[in-house]
């Protein structure tokens, strides 16, 4: 996986927004990308929101290798949750190729293990300095958001991408660890919504596009310490259709609640082939 690539899935997954009162230039942080590259706006608003650095170049085609990976992780952890998280003060054990691990990302490694976002790829060992693959990139943010989502709320939402024989099964799994009710408004008889997407944004597919819905107000309610999960399966015959296109998975409430406010970008899941 490209460090471009790796930067356009973190921004993606982030949903970070920012709106600039002047034109930006990415050639202010880094001298070989231009604003006409694929990625361009993303990678700046990276570096504007501290995940990357400024530096003179930053070699978007180049493989990004596995203890930068965790390096980046590490700092958007940091810009979702400003740093405020506890850490179980216990040691992991080390891996049998720890030397091999840049000083400077050697705290990085620690918290990412201690966080359950990162693994060996065998015999305990890292392979820090190895190019990461694109399933690797896919599976390390998916566990980074989750851990985000533990971290800032005891509201859970996010969402799951299955393929099986019936087809391809979207869900969107809401978990209140609260021991109050939380309660969900919605403005007609739609509660969710799926979007499949390709690797350029594109939507190939909207759960809600052929259906119809009652106008009346409704509401849902999750109990204390209840899981809700919204299912729906895209029929094998359409998800042939457009089975290798398919990148990545948007999930959505349609709804408010005075408990938590929902992402308006909806909640990503990766396609993992």
């Amino acid at each position: 996986m490209t460090r471009m690539e790796f930067a356009r899935l973190l921004h993606q997954a982030l949903g970070i927004q920012i709106y600039y009162f002047a034109a930006t230039d990415i050639r202010d942080f880094f001298g070989d990308v231009t604003n006409d590259t694929p990625g361009a706006g993303p990678l700046y608003d990276l570096v504007v929101s501290g995940i990357l650095e400024s530096a003179d170049s930053f070699h978007p085609d180049q493989s990004i290798s596995r203890q930068e990976m965790v390096h980046w992780i590490l700092k958007a952890l940091d810009y979702r949750t400003g740093g405020q998280y506890a850490l179980i003060l216990m040691m992991p054990a080390p891996f049998d190729d720890d030397a091999s691990i840049a000083d400077e990302y050697k705290n990085d490694i620690m918290k990412a293990q201690l966080l359950k976002l990162i693994q060996g790829r065998g015999n305990n060992l890292l392979h820090p300095l190895a190019a990461a693959t694109r399933a690797e990139g896919v599976t390390v943010v998916s566990r980074l958001m989750n851990q985000i989502r533990t971290l800032q709320q005891d509201l859970q939402v996010h969402a799951e991408l299955k393929e099986s024989e019936n087809g391809l099964h979207m869900r969107l799994l809401l978990q209140n660890h609260t021991q109050e009710e939380i309660v969900i408004q919605h403005n007609s008889g739609q509660k969710y919504d799926f979007k499949l997407l390709n690797r350029q944004g594109e939507i190939l597919y909207t759960w809600s596009a052929d259906k119809l819905f009652t106008m009346a107000l409704t509401q849902t309610t999750l109990a204390p310490n209840e899981t809700l999960v919204f299912e729906q399966i895209l029929s094998f015959e359409s998800y042939e259709a457009i089975k290798d296109q398919i990148y990545e998975l948007q999930a959505f409430i349609i709804g408010t609640s005075e408990f938590v406010e929902f992402s308006a970008n909806g909640y990503s899941a990766f396609l993992l082939r």
